[in-house]
């Protein structure tokens, strides 16, 4: 990880990388705990999105549904 450079840098790729993995584990593990909950899938949608802080730009595929 190469701190020198700010996590949005074009050759910061490594940093990035690692971004993208915690978001995907912290995303399993917000599933997983809002499984147990009984609201409809739009609140739990809502919940989640709020829990990942999502970056301007990301592809509609990679945004809750």
């Amino acid at each position: 990880m190469d701190l020198s450079q700010p996590a949005d840098a074009p050759r910061n790729v490594t940093r990035k990388r690692q971004q993208l993995k915690a978001r995907a584990v912290a995303g399993r593990h917000i599933d997983k705990a809002l499984s147990t909950t009984p609201v409809s899938e739009e609140a739990k949608a809502s919940r989640k999105a709020k829990l990942i802080d999502l970056p301007a730009g990301t592809p509609a595929k990679r945004r809750p549904a």
